[in-house]
Protein backbone atom coordinates (compact mmCIF):
# COMPACT_ATOMS: atom_id res chain seq x y z
CA UNK A 1 0.00 0.00 0.00
CA UNK A 2 1.32 3.38 -0.98
CA UNK A 3 3.13 5.30 1.66
CA UNK A 4 3.73 2.39 4.08
CA UNK A 5 6.32 -0.38 3.96
CA UNK A 6 4.77 -3.64 5.07
CA UNK A 7 5.86 -7.17 5.81
CA UNK A 8 4.13 -10.28 7.08
CA UNK A 9 5.57 -9.87 10.57
CA UNK A 10 7.46 -6.78 11.61
CA UNK A 11 9.90 -8.90 13.66
CA UNK A 12 10.99 -10.69 10.45
CA UNK A 13 12.49 -7.56 8.91
CA UNK A 14 15.88 -8.42 7.46
CA UNK A 15 16.68 -5.32 5.45
CA UNK A 16 19.41 -2.86 6.24
CA UNK A 17 18.52 -0.33 8.94
CA UNK A 18 19.95 3.17 8.89
CA UNK A 19 21.52 3.45 12.37
CA UNK A 20 23.10 6.84 11.71
CA UNK A 21 20.17 8.56 13.41
CA UNK A 22 18.96 7.85 16.90
CA UNK A 23 15.41 6.94 17.84
CA UNK A 24 14.35 8.00 21.36
CA UNK A 25 13.82 5.05 23.69
CA UNK A 26 10.38 3.74 24.57
CA UNK A 27 11.00 4.85 28.16
CA UNK A 28 11.68 8.43 27.06
CA UNK A 29 8.56 8.47 24.90
CA UNK A 30 6.57 7.00 27.78
CA UNK A 31 7.66 9.84 30.08
CA UNK A 32 6.67 12.51 27.54
CA UNK A 33 3.30 10.86 26.88
CA UNK A 34 2.59 10.86 30.61
CA UNK A 35 3.39 14.56 30.72
CA UNK A 36 1.15 15.21 27.70
CA UNK A 37 -1.73 13.44 29.42
CA UNK A 38 -1.18 15.55 32.51
CA UNK A 39 -1.25 18.82 30.55
CA UNK A 40 -4.02 18.02 28.07
CA UNK A 41 -3.99 18.84 24.35
CA UNK A 42 -5.62 22.32 24.65
CA UNK A 43 -2.78 23.51 26.92
CA UNK A 44 0.01 21.90 24.94
CA UNK A 45 3.03 23.84 23.66
CA UNK A 46 5.85 22.29 21.59
CA UNK A 47 8.58 23.55 23.93
CA UNK A 48 7.33 21.45 26.86
CA UNK A 49 7.59 18.15 24.94
CA UNK A 50 10.76 18.49 22.86
CA UNK A 51 11.22 14.77 22.24
CA UNK A 52 7.73 14.10 20.91
CA UNK A 53 7.70 17.22 18.74
CA UNK A 54 11.17 16.35 17.45
CA UNK A 55 10.13 12.96 16.11
CA UNK A 56 10.26 12.54 12.35
CA UNK A 57 6.86 10.80 12.34
CA UNK A 58 5.44 13.95 13.97
CA UNK A 59 7.32 16.49 11.85
CA UNK A 60 6.07 14.71 8.71
CA UNK A 61 2.53 15.61 9.82
CA UNK A 62 3.20 19.32 10.46
CA UNK A 63 2.02 21.61 7.66
CA UNK A 64 2.61 25.17 8.88
CA UNK A 65 4.77 27.31 11.12
CA UNK A 66 2.35 28.09 13.93
CA UNK A 67 2.34 26.39 17.31
CA UNK A 68 -1.16 25.10 16.51
CA UNK A 69 0.13 23.44 13.35
CA UNK A 70 2.73 21.57 15.40
CA UNK A 71 0.11 20.38 17.87
CA UNK A 72 -2.09 19.20 14.99
CA UNK A 73 0.90 17.27 13.62
CA UNK A 74 1.43 15.56 16.96
CA UNK A 75 -2.26 14.66 17.13
CA UNK A 76 -2.12 13.10 13.65
CA UNK A 77 0.91 10.99 14.63
CA UNK A 78 -0.77 9.87 17.85
CA UNK A 79 -3.90 8.86 15.94
CA UNK A 80 -1.68 6.66 13.79
CA UNK A 81 -0.14 5.19 16.93
CA UNK A 82 -3.56 4.27 18.29
CA UNK A 83 -4.24 2.50 14.97
CA UNK A 84 -1.21 0.30 15.64
CA UNK A 85 -2.32 -0.17 19.23
CA UNK A 86 -5.66 -1.48 17.95
CA UNK A 87 -3.80 -4.23 16.08
CA UNK A 88 -2.60 -5.72 19.34
CA UNK A 89 0.94 -6.14 17.99
CA UNK A 90 3.58 -8.46 19.36
CA UNK A 91 3.77 -10.01 22.83
CA UNK A 92 5.59 -6.99 24.29
CA UNK A 93 2.52 -4.85 23.59
CA UNK A 94 0.05 -7.14 25.40
CA UNK A 95 0.70 -5.65 28.82
CA UNK A 96 -2.97 -4.98 29.54
CA UNK A 97 -4.96 -8.05 30.62
CA UNK A 98 -6.49 -9.30 27.32
CA UNK A 99 -9.60 -10.41 29.20
CA UNK A 100 -10.34 -6.78 30.08
CA UNK A 101 -11.48 -5.33 26.75
CA UNK A 102 -10.51 -6.01 23.15
CA UNK A 103 -7.64 -4.35 21.31
CA UNK A 104 -10.12 -1.92 19.75
CA UNK A 105 -11.32 -0.94 23.21
CA UNK A 106 -7.70 -0.45 24.21
CA UNK A 107 -7.25 1.98 21.33
CA UNK A 108 -10.44 3.83 22.29
CA UNK A 109 -9.23 4.06 25.88
CA UNK A 110 -5.91 5.55 24.75
CA UNK A 111 -7.69 8.15 22.61
CA UNK A 112 -9.97 9.08 25.52
CA UNK A 113 -7.05 9.36 27.93
CA UNK A 114 -5.01 11.65 25.66
CA UNK A 115 -7.98 13.71 24.46
CA UNK A 116 -7.88 12.58 20.83
CA UNK A 117 -11.50 11.58 21.31
CA UNK A 118 -13.50 14.78 20.64
CA UNK A 119 -15.74 13.98 23.62
CA UNK A 120 -12.76 14.11 26.00
CA UNK A 121 -10.53 16.73 24.39
CA UNK A 122 -11.56 19.57 26.71
CA UNK A 123 -12.01 17.47 29.83
CA UNK A 124 -9.75 17.53 32.87
CA UNK A 125 -7.26 14.71 33.40
CA UNK A 126 -9.45 12.92 36.01
CA UNK A 127 -12.45 13.12 33.66
CA UNK A 128 -10.40 11.78 30.73
CA UNK A 129 -9.21 8.98 33.00
CA UNK A 130 -12.81 8.07 33.84
CA UNK A 131 -13.69 8.02 30.14
CA UNK A 132 -10.71 5.77 29.39
CA UNK A 133 -11.72 3.41 32.19
CA UNK A 134 -15.24 3.14 30.76
CA UNK A 135 -13.83 2.41 27.28
CA UNK A 136 -11.56 -0.36 28.57
CA UNK A 137 -13.25 -1.94 31.56
CA UNK A 138 -16.63 -3.25 32.54
CA UNK A 139 -18.69 -0.44 34.13
CA UNK A 140 -18.62 -2.40 37.40
CA UNK A 141 -14.92 -1.63 37.77
CA UNK A 142 -13.95 1.48 39.69
CA UNK A 143 -11.79 4.17 38.13
CA UNK A 144 -9.13 3.48 40.78
CA UNK A 145 -8.78 -0.02 39.35
CA UNK A 146 -7.96 1.45 35.95
CA UNK A 147 -5.55 3.95 37.50
CA UNK A 148 -3.68 1.36 39.58
CA UNK A 149 -3.56 -1.58 37.17
CA UNK A 150 -4.18 -0.53 33.60
CA UNK A 151 -3.38 3.14 32.96
CA UNK A 152 0.41 2.94 33.04
CA UNK A 153 0.64 -0.21 30.87
CA UNK A 154 -1.72 1.44 28.38
CA UNK A 155 0.51 4.52 28.13
CA UNK A 156 3.56 2.30 27.77
CA UNK A 157 1.87 0.39 24.94
CA UNK A 158 1.17 3.68 23.19
CA UNK A 159 4.83 4.66 23.61
CA UNK A 160 5.75 1.36 21.90
CA UNK A 161 3.43 2.24 19.03
CA UNK A 162 4.99 5.71 18.66
CA UNK A 163 8.42 4.11 18.76
CA UNK A 164 7.42 1.76 15.94
CA UNK A 165 6.12 4.67 13.83
CA UNK A 166 9.36 6.57 14.38
CA UNK A 167 11.48 3.57 13.41
CA UNK A 168 9.40 3.27 10.26
CA UNK A 169 9.75 6.98 9.41
CA UNK A 170 13.41 7.30 10.35
CA UNK A 171 14.95 3.94 9.49
CA UNK A 172 12.45 2.38 7.10
CA UNK A 173 11.64 -0.55 9.39
CA UNK A 174 8.49 -2.12 7.88
CA UNK A 175 5.18 -2.37 9.69
CA UNK A 176 3.26 -5.62 10.03
CA UNK A 177 0.67 -6.20 7.31
CA UNK A 178 -2.20 -5.88 9.80
CA UNK A 179 -0.80 -2.53 10.92
CA UNK A 180 -0.59 -1.25 7.34
CA UNK A 181 -4.20 -2.37 6.82
CA UNK A 182 -5.34 -0.66 10.02
CA UNK A 183 -3.68 2.62 9.03
CA UNK A 184 -5.20 2.51 5.56
CA UNK A 185 -8.64 1.72 6.96
CA UNK A 186 -8.46 4.90 9.05
CA UNK A 187 -7.43 7.01 6.06
CA UNK A 188 -3.67 6.95 6.62
CA UNK A 189 -2.92 4.90 3.51
CA UNK A 190 -0.64 7.42 1.78
CA UNK A 191 2.11 9.84 2.61
CA UNK A 192 1.00 13.04 4.29
CA UNK A 193 2.37 15.31 1.59
CA UNK A 194 0.27 13.99 -1.29
CA UNK A 195 -3.46 13.51 -1.64
CA UNK A 196 -4.82 10.36 -3.22
CA UNK A 197 -6.04 10.66 -6.80
CA UNK A 198 -9.38 9.12 -5.85
CA UNK A 199 -11.61 10.79 -3.31
CA UNK A 200 -11.54 14.19 -5.05
CA UNK A 201 -14.52 15.46 -7.06
CA UNK A 202 -15.31 18.83 -8.61
CA UNK A 203 -18.84 20.05 -7.83
CA UNK A 204 -20.28 22.01 -10.77
CA UNK A 205 -23.96 22.63 -9.96
CA UNK A 206 -25.85 24.13 -7.06
CA UNK A 207 -27.94 20.97 -6.63
CA UNK A 208 -24.82 18.79 -6.28
CA UNK A 209 -23.31 21.35 -3.92
CA UNK A 210 -26.37 21.30 -1.67
CA UNK A 211 -26.50 17.50 -1.63
CA UNK A 212 -22.81 17.30 -0.73
CA UNK A 213 -23.21 19.73 2.16
CA UNK A 214 -26.22 17.85 3.52
CA UNK A 215 -24.35 14.55 3.26
CA UNK A 216 -21.41 15.98 5.24
CA UNK A 217 -23.72 17.33 7.94
CA UNK A 218 -25.76 14.15 8.28
CA UNK A 219 -22.69 11.88 8.36
CA UNK A 220 -20.85 13.85 11.08
CA UNK A 221 -20.12 11.81 14.20
CA UNK A 222 -17.19 13.56 15.90
CA UNK A 223 -16.62 16.95 14.25
CA UNK A 224 -18.67 19.29 12.10
CA UNK A 225 -16.79 22.43 11.08
CA UNK A 226 -18.11 25.28 8.94
CA UNK A 227 -16.75 28.65 7.88
CA UNK A 228 -18.24 31.64 6.10
CA UNK A 229 -20.70 34.48 6.67
CA UNK A 230 -22.84 34.07 3.53
CA UNK A 231 -24.93 30.94 4.29
CA UNK A 232 -28.63 31.44 3.52
CA UNK A 233 -29.87 27.97 2.60
CA UNK A 234 -32.40 27.26 5.35
CA UNK A 235 -32.42 23.51 4.65
CA UNK A 236 -28.64 23.32 5.16
CA UNK A 237 -28.71 25.42 8.34
CA UNK A 238 -31.60 23.42 9.79
CA UNK A 239 -29.75 20.19 9.01
CA UNK A 240 -26.83 21.42 11.14
CA UNK A 241 -29.19 22.21 14.02
CA UNK A 242 -30.89 18.82 13.74
CA UNK A 243 -27.56 16.99 13.71
CA UNK A 244 -26.40 18.79 16.85
CA UNK A 245 -29.69 17.97 18.54
CA UNK A 246 -29.54 14.25 17.72
CA UNK A 247 -25.79 13.83 18.34
CA UNK A 248 -25.01 15.41 21.73
CA UNK A 249 -21.28 14.59 21.61
CA UNK A 250 -20.76 16.19 18.18
CA UNK A 251 -18.31 19.10 18.32
CA UNK A 252 -19.30 22.01 16.09
CA UNK A 253 -17.23 24.96 14.89
CA UNK A 254 -18.62 27.93 12.95
CA UNK A 255 -16.15 30.66 12.05
CA UNK A 256 -17.54 33.81 10.40
CA UNK A 257 -15.51 36.10 8.17
CA UNK A 258 -17.02 39.42 9.09
CA UNK A 259 -20.67 39.86 10.15
CA UNK A 260 -23.37 37.58 8.69
CA UNK A 261 -24.67 38.66 5.30
CA UNK A 262 -28.19 37.37 5.88
CA UNK A 263 -30.73 37.39 8.71
CA UNK A 264 -31.28 33.64 8.27
CA UNK A 265 -27.65 33.00 9.25
CA UNK A 266 -27.89 35.30 12.26
CA UNK A 267 -31.03 33.46 13.38
CA UNK A 268 -29.14 30.18 12.95
CA UNK A 269 -26.36 31.41 15.24
CA UNK A 270 -28.91 32.30 17.90
CA UNK A 271 -30.46 28.84 17.68
CA UNK A 272 -27.03 27.23 18.00
CA UNK A 273 -26.44 29.06 21.26
CA UNK A 274 -29.86 28.01 22.52
CA UNK A 275 -28.96 24.39 21.74
CA UNK A 276 -25.47 24.52 23.23
CA UNK A 277 -24.52 27.69 25.04
CA UNK A 278 -20.72 28.21 25.00
CA UNK A 279 -21.06 30.68 27.88
CA UNK A 280 -22.19 27.90 30.21
CA UNK A 281 -18.92 26.02 29.62
CA UNK A 282 -16.52 28.64 28.22
CA UNK A 283 -13.31 27.16 26.78
CA UNK A 284 -13.33 24.38 29.29
CA UNK A 285 -14.42 20.80 29.94
CA UNK A 286 -17.42 19.71 27.95
CA UNK A 287 -17.61 22.67 25.57
CA UNK A 288 -18.83 21.42 22.20
CA UNK A 289 -19.90 24.60 20.38
CA UNK A 290 -17.28 27.05 19.16
CA UNK A 291 -18.35 30.25 17.42
CA UNK A 292 -15.89 32.90 16.27
CA UNK A 293 -15.54 35.80 13.86
CA UNK A 294 -12.46 36.83 11.86
CA UNK A 295 -12.31 40.62 11.50
CA UNK A 296 -8.93 41.00 9.77
CA UNK A 297 -9.28 39.69 6.21
CA UNK A 298 -5.71 40.75 5.39
CA UNK A 299 -4.36 38.16 7.81
CA UNK A 300 -6.88 35.41 7.00
CA UNK A 301 -8.80 35.64 3.70
CA UNK A 302 -12.42 34.53 3.67
CA UNK A 303 -13.05 30.94 2.77
CA UNK A 304 -15.95 28.50 2.87
CA UNK A 305 -15.40 25.03 4.30
CA UNK A 306 -17.81 22.39 5.51
CA UNK A 307 -16.21 19.22 6.87
CA UNK A 308 -16.66 16.33 9.23
CA UNK A 309 -14.01 13.86 10.35
CA UNK A 310 -14.13 11.90 7.05
CA UNK A 311 -15.66 14.13 4.36
CA UNK A 312 -15.03 17.75 3.35
CA UNK A 313 -16.16 20.40 0.90
CA UNK A 314 -14.31 23.60 -0.05
CA UNK A 315 -15.98 26.25 -2.20
CA UNK A 316 -14.20 27.41 -5.37
CA UNK A 317 -14.86 30.33 -7.72
CA UNK A 318 -17.75 29.48 -10.03
CA UNK A 319 -17.05 27.74 -13.33
CA UNK A 320 -20.22 29.22 -14.83
CA UNK A 321 -20.69 32.89 -13.94
CA UNK A 322 -19.64 35.75 -11.69
CA UNK A 323 -21.29 36.02 -8.26
CA UNK A 324 -22.49 32.44 -8.40
CA UNK A 325 -21.67 29.93 -5.68
CA UNK A 326 -22.21 26.61 -7.45
CA UNK A 327 -18.67 25.24 -7.65
CA UNK A 328 -16.42 23.50 -5.19
CA UNK A 329 -14.22 20.52 -4.46
CA UNK A 330 -15.41 17.48 -2.51
CA UNK A 331 -12.81 15.48 -0.57
CA UNK A 332 -13.66 12.00 0.68
CA UNK A 333 -10.22 11.00 1.93
CA UNK A 334 -10.38 11.09 5.77
CA UNK A 335 -6.83 12.46 5.96
CA UNK A 336 -7.81 15.52 3.92
CA UNK A 337 -11.05 15.94 5.88
CA UNK A 338 -9.25 15.84 9.22
CA UNK A 339 -6.73 18.38 7.95
CA UNK A 340 -9.55 20.82 7.19
CA UNK A 341 -11.11 20.19 10.61
CA UNK A 342 -7.77 21.10 12.15
CA UNK A 343 -7.47 24.16 9.91
CA UNK A 344 -10.86 25.48 11.02
CA UNK A 345 -9.99 24.83 14.65
CA UNK A 346 -6.82 26.87 14.17
CA UNK A 347 -8.74 29.75 12.56
CA UNK A 348 -11.19 29.67 15.48
CA UNK A 349 -8.36 29.97 17.99
CA UNK A 350 -7.22 33.17 16.28
CA UNK A 351 -10.74 34.58 15.95
CA UNK A 352 -12.85 36.83 18.17
CA UNK A 353 -15.04 34.49 20.22
CA UNK A 354 -18.84 34.63 20.18
CA UNK A 355 -20.24 33.06 23.34
CA UNK A 356 -23.59 34.68 24.11
CA UNK A 357 -26.91 35.60 22.53
CA UNK A 358 -26.13 39.25 23.27
CA UNK A 359 -22.99 39.06 21.13
CA UNK A 360 -24.91 37.48 18.24
CA UNK A 361 -27.71 40.04 18.56
CA UNK A 362 -25.11 42.82 18.23
CA UNK A 363 -23.86 41.58 14.86
CA UNK A 364 -25.00 43.73 11.91
CA UNK A 365 -26.54 42.24 8.77
CA UNK A 366 -24.67 43.10 5.57
CA UNK A 367 -27.24 42.14 2.92
CA UNK A 368 -30.95 42.52 2.29
CA UNK A 369 -33.21 39.44 2.18
CA UNK A 370 -33.37 37.67 -1.19
CA UNK A 371 -35.58 35.06 -2.81
CA UNK A 372 -32.50 33.40 -4.28
CA UNK A 373 -31.90 30.26 -2.20
CA UNK A 374 -28.55 29.45 -3.77
CA UNK A 375 -26.01 28.10 -1.29
CA UNK A 376 -23.18 30.59 -0.98
CA UNK A 377 -21.19 29.74 2.13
Amino acid sequence: MAGWTGTTESSNFSGRVDDSRTTPSVETLNQELRRLIGLGLPKLAPRVLPVLFGLHCVRDEIHGERSEDQVFGLEAALRKATCLLACGGSAEWRRVDPKIGSVNERAAAAEALIGLDPATRWLSRPARQRAAALALLDPAYEVDTFRRRYRDPLIYDLACAVYKLERHALHGVPLASEEVAALSKKGFGHEGGASSTHGVRIIRTNDDLTKTLLDIVQEAQEYLVTTGSRSRDLLYLQAIEARLLTTPTLIHYRVLFGPPHWQVLKDHLLRLILLRSPSSRPRGPGQNLFLGIVDDFLREPETFICANERHAFVRLPSLTKVESWDTGIELTDPTDARAYCQFVEGVYRASRKIESRRQVAGLPILAEPSDDEEVDG
